[in-house]
């Protein structure tokens, strides 16, 4: 974060560089295409959440949803509820680090 000031609340980018960093000190050097896909497939993963809920969360958030309440997710992590298919539909919108 001290190296790089101006990502130092990008989650995303400091993992890229961080990436990049790593792989340069090991002799590799990675393009931006494959430092990309890396982040990519971090984010995909991250993003599977759905195992994770408590057994009563999907009924709770489509009895609130079908009442007429709009319901999403905001998280200061970087995890996209829109990726995973179990927390997709239970959500109207959500809002990650990246995206404030």
């Amino acid at each position: 974060r001290e190296e790089r000031p101006l990502i130092a609340h990008d989650m995303l980018e400091l993992r890229a560089a961080a990436l990049s960093r790593v792989a340069e000190e090991h002799g590799e050097a990675l393009s931006s295409q494959q430092v990309a896909a890396l982040g990519e497939a971090f984010i995909t993963a991250r993003s599977q959440t759905g195992d994770h809920l408590f057994t009563d969360v999907a009924g709770t958030v489509a009895r609130l949803r079908a009442a007429g309440y709009v319901v999403g997710a905001i998280t200061d992590g970087n995890a996209d509820v829109a990726r995973d298919a179990l927390t997709a539909p239970l959500f109207d919108f959500a809002i990650t680090a990246a995206d404030a």
